[in-house]
């Protein structure tokens, strides 16, 4: 699977790696494939420049996490606060998702059918290797209890909050958001799937690379309304005191995740 090795909010939160080319370690590939010198030279260097864009999107997403925390921790924030910055943040995701596009179609190019198959190749290769890894990494933990999202989110809920009923309406919620993301990842990878025909493409459009950033972006969009919805249940369900305390630990939490 292309984001078996990804975590979800990384995925979801983060500028996508994934996203360069939609094939895993594409760089490595084409420097072990490609074995005309100046065409190799002349790709790399399209590579680094398309990092470099990615880069720079890298840094403005962190700092659109940063300011997202501070969004998170205001009470006073309102669902137009939210709905206004995920739709920023969403329209610059679109267009850094065109350029990127745009790189890969050039790129692609000067790519020769048989060269890219390889790539391909050595691609898959390199995923089951990182898969056998995280597993026999796995393996070793195996007798550790597996420890779910936002645990310590729920166990400060729990020890703050004296009133069992609005405990109960902030766990529920709480409990949506981490089922919620159970199926995402699962729609995640569906999609990978269902759109394998796509990415494995040399000649893939741009548009055609767009369907799967927008189906992606569709996710997200899932992710960010049960965050949204979260917010509220918790705002709606504590005073000022328990909202700061469970707030801190939610946002550490979810920033762990996002590394």
């Amino acid at each position: 699977m292309i984001v078996g090795t990804l975590a979800l909010l990384t995925l979801l939160f983060g500028s996508g790696s994934f996203e360069l080319f939609f094939v895993h370690d594409f760089e490595k590939g084409v420097k072990e494939i490609v074995l005309d010198k100046d065409r190799k030279k002349e790709i790399l260097s399209d590579i680094k420049e398309v990092k470099s864009v990615a880069k720079e999107y890298e840094k403005l997403r962190k700092a659109e996490f940063k300011e997202f925390k501070e969004l998170n921790n205001s009470r006073t924030a309102s669902a137009d606060d939210f709905m206004k910055f995920f739709t920023e943040i969403q329209t610059q995701r679109v267009a850094h998702q065109s350029s990127i596009s745009d790189f890969r179609v050039e790129i692609n190019k000067k790519l020769e059918q048989s060269e890219w198959d390889s790539i391909l190749a050595f691609s898959t290769k390199s995923i089951e290797e990182e898969i056998a890894k995280a597993q026999k990494k796995s393996e070793k933990k195996k007798d550790k209890p597996k420890e779910k999202p936002f645990e310590n989110t729920r166990e400060t809920l729990t020890e703050v909050i004296t009133d069992s009923e609005k405990e109960k309406n902030i766990i529920v919620q709480l409990d949506e958001l981490v089922n919620d993301m159970d199926k995402l990842q699962k729609d995640v990878n569906g999609m990978f799937a269902d759109h394998k025909d796509i990415f494995s493409q040399k000649d893939a459009s741009k548009s055609d690379l767009q369907t799967l950033s927008k189906s992606v972006n569709n996710i997200r969009k899932e992710f960010y309304d049960e965050l949204t919805s979260f917010h509220f249940a918790l705002k709606e369900n504590t005073n000022d005191e328990e909202w700061n305390t469970i707030i801190k630990t939610f946002n550490k939490e979810l920033n762990l995740m996002n590394k």
